[in-house]
């Protein structure tokens, strides 16, 4: 048996909201369906949190027991795990050095045979 919506939220009991458990188990509900992307408008868009969770390495049930600060902060950690930080691109001086570092390393590579 699937509990209901009202189980849900029972089940947290620490006055926290769940990530919509109700509609995670299936169609998102009315006015909020899936479609990926920001919707501008406010609301969850069930389809990206879902497929970012799949990226993630959750199930729709470990999305369905996060609040969306837990769920943010695991996309937050998992952003910098895999190097989210900004790098600035080099400047048109530290380019050119890149160039003949490389050119000259070919050329070395190719010397030796």
């Amino acid at each position: 048996r699937r509990p209901a919506a009202a189980d849900d939220e029972r089940a947290a009991g620490d006055g926290s909201h769940r990530i919509g458990a109700a509609a995670l188990r299936g169609a998102p509900p009315a006015g909020k369906t899936g479609g990926g992307g920001d919707r501008g408008d406010g609301r969850l868009d069930f389809a990206a949190i879902l497929g970012s969770a799949i990226v993630l390495g959750l199930t729709p049930a470990d999305v369905a027991a996060t609040t969306l600060w837990e769920f943010q902060a695991c996309v937050a950690g998992w952003n910098r795990a895999q190097g989210d930080e900004q790098v600035a691109p080099p400047s048109e001086d530290e380019f050119q050095a890149l160039i003949y570092a490389a050119a000259q390393q070919e050329a070395a590579d190719l010397a030796r045979g």
